[in-house]
């Protein structure tokens, strides 16, 4: 592909283009990463503030051998932890959310009584919230799940309030004619329009999920990926946090990659240009 192409608004690049695109930022960091870890370990071969490859495999064998102290793995005991609290406050946070940014595009007196307060509730930060979470909840469980439902509800709510908005009148019209009943209409024709768009925002919503989950392990916890991160940094134990981050990274971009196909294989005609 000449250079020019390439300077085109809306121009299609080639896969084997596009792979190597993809390929080297990633390549670049760690390159990078290496570099620097390199030049410390000269001047210093016991540093811990850039682990070398060898340091960084000590820490993930750390983690997933039986802890001698507590008797677990620490790996398999933060990824319980956490990914059941993350299913638990999505789970609530996508059904809630749905429903009645559903139920507020259909029904102009629910947007009435709802729309101002989700407005004005989506301006106050979520972590600002905290004290007052733990005051009243504790640091258990529920306080962290209530935490991220407070951090991704009100953004997923306004999503599928638009997404659902813009779904042509005349197709309600039109269920309506063929003696479609309000429920149908609801959920057979606002719901499943929208639904595509409804599924981009929950993969959006999963990157703000994370961000509340790790927020909330680092401030009170006894287990978890976050908990864990902030209890290595004091022994400066980076080999392992670096570890961690690529596992929450991981699952994070397996989960909006699962999602982002799901999409594009039974929901194509919503990609059409």
């Amino acid at each position: 592909m000449s250079a020019r192409k390439l300077c085109r608004v809306g121009e299609e690049i080639d896969s084997r283009l596009a792979s190597i695109l993809v390929l080297l930022p990633i390549v670049f960091v760690i390159s990078l990463y290496l570099y620097g870890s390199h030049k410390r370990h000269q001047e210093n071969p016991k540093d811990r503030m850039m682990p070398n490859l060898r340091q960084i495999q000590t820490g993930i064998v750390k983690t997933v051998e039986v802890n001698r102290r507590t008797g677990d793995r620490w790996l398999w005991k933060d990824l319980k932890y956490s990914l059941r609290l993350m299913v638990i406050s999505v789970a609530i946070t996508v059904i809630c959310a749905v429903l009645v940014g559903l139920y507020m595009a259909c029904f102009s007196a629910i947007e009435a009584l709802h729309m101002k307060f989700v407005r004005f509730v989506s301006f106050i930060p979520p972590l600002a919230l905290l004290p007052l979470i733990f005051i009243f909840v504790g640091t258990d469980a529920p306080a962290k799940v209530l935490l991220i439902f407070l951090g991704t509800y009100f953004i997923l709510v306004m999503d599928v309030f638009l997404a659902c908005k813009d779904v042509p009148k005349k197709l309600i019209r039109k269920a309506y004619t063929m003696g479609a009943s309000t429920v149908e209409v609801v959920f057979k024709v606002v719901l499943m329009f929208a639904w595509p768009r409804i599924l981009n925002s929950i993969r959006f919503t999963l990157r703000q999920a994370w961000i509340f989950l790790i927020a909330a392990e680092m401030i009170a916890s006894e287990a978890g990926l976050g908990y864990r991160i902030i209890l290595v940094q004091r022994q400066i134990g980076v080999n392992i946090i670096l570890w961690y981050l690529f596992i929450i990274g991981t699952i994070g971009f397996t989960c909006d990659f699962i999602l982002l196909k799901v999409i594009q294989k039974y929901y194509a005609w919503s990609l059409e240009k």
